[in-house]
């Protein structure tokens, strides 16, 4: 046990230090090698002093769960909702709200799901969004008055946005209902998000809010993830609004991703139809 501490602890420090995603898909891979021998290490971290070491604990036991390593999720899920319930770092607190979507049945389920409401009302905006966004992850149906809420009342757009896009995800009808406010909260996703506003491009497309147009344009035009600008095609296509033919058709013509290239040939065969 031991060595697996102190190997855990070698791991943690590499991934607090890391500065980019591929060094961090190394350390979250190195300890999903270690498998169940790795559990009860990050989860004794959670309590080191220092918060960077906590969410990086958080995440490993994150990337162990969702690769199903014995029963990661299970043996986590309890210290990760303590974490978010009642650590005084807001950065951990999101950390923790942020991964609880792994927990998809039984009792961890039911109590991730109650812990993730709960936190739509935390003082930290950033704990706010990631749990309105990990209920839409976890298709938590039950979530859907405390969003609708929380578009209507918080004062921090991003918060907003999040609980708009995570709303749309599980009751378009829902979304539809709350109008102007809605629509507002969900082209504010779309400003330099920092995450890819892949349910916020869908409900304006659903919605087809014309207003979206521009946003989406430039979204298509600068964003560099394949999966945002293919979530911007398909919006276009269902908006339907002829602004958009000529930014599609050099898309399809000329974006580095196949599936971008082919999902906007087919929003201009929509817009031609």
């Amino acid at each position: 046990m031991a060595d697996h501490l102190t190997e855990v602890k070698a791991l943690l420090a590499q991934w607090t230090q890391a500065g980019a995603d591929h060094e961090r898909l190394a350390v979250s891979n190195a300890v999903i090698r270690l498998g169940e021998a790795a559990i009860k290490p990050l989860i004794e971290t959670l309590d080191d002093p220092d918060p960077g070491t906590r969410r990086g604990a958080i995440r490993l036991l994150a990337a162990l769960g969702k690769a199903n390593v014995g029963e990661a999720c299970a043996a986590a899920m309890e210290p990760i909702m303590h974490c978010l319930m009642v650590d005084t770092d807001g950065g951990v607190r999101a950390e923790a709200a942020g991964v609880m979507w792994i927990a998809r049945r039984g009792e961890p389920y039911r109590k991730a799901s109650d812990a993730l409401i709960t936190a739509l009302g935390d003082d930290e905006p950033l704990v706010r969004k990631q749990a309105a966004l990990a209920l839409a992850k976890k298709m938590e149906l039950s979530a859907t008055d405390p969003l609708a809420l929380l578009i209507e009342t918080d004062r921090v757009p991003d918060v907003r946005g999040a609980a708009a896009a995570a709303l749309a995800h599980l009751d378009y009808g829902a979304i539809q209902n709350l109008g102007e406010p809605a629509i507002a909260a969900l082209l504010g996703e779309l400003e330099a998000p920092e995450v890819p506003p892949t349910y916020s491009i869908r409900a304006l497309g659903m919605m087809r809010v014309t207003r979206a147009i521009e946003p989406l344009l430039a979204l298509l035009q600068t964003d560099e993830r394949p999966r945002t600008r293919l979530e911007a095609c398909k919006a276009l296509g269902s908006i339907g609004d002829p602004r958009a033919v000529e930014v599609l058709r050099t898309i399809a013509d000329r974006d580095p991703d196949d599936g971008v290239r082919s999902v906007a040939a087919e929003a201009l065969a929509r817009l031609a139809g």
